[in-house]
């Protein structure tokens, strides 16, 4: 395999495209493997909370959120990035 500074942007990116990665097994356990952008957005789209009803309240009647790598999490949800 080369280097992947040697290979070209892909400016059409499409949801049938393939990336590489780790596949979690277990506890220090991973394999190499494939996966779909579309799989992924899927995945992604079902971790993020969209519902205002759901949202954690502060005393004061304010929304609690916490910021990881850019992105605002509800605090009545554990996430992992």
């Amino acid at each position: 395999m080369a280097r992947i500074s040697t290979y070209l942007n892909d400016n059409s990116i499409s949801g049938e495209d393939l990336l590489t990665g780790s596949n979690y097994i277990g506890f220090n356990n991973y394999s190499t493997n494939t996966f779909r952008i579309k799989d992924l957005a899927e995945y992604f789209a079902g971790q993020i909370l969209i519902d205002p009803s759901s949202l954690s309240i502060k005393t004061n009647g304010g929304l609690v959120y916490e910021t990881v790598n850019e992105y605002k999490l509800s605090s009545n949800k554990s996430r992992s990035i």
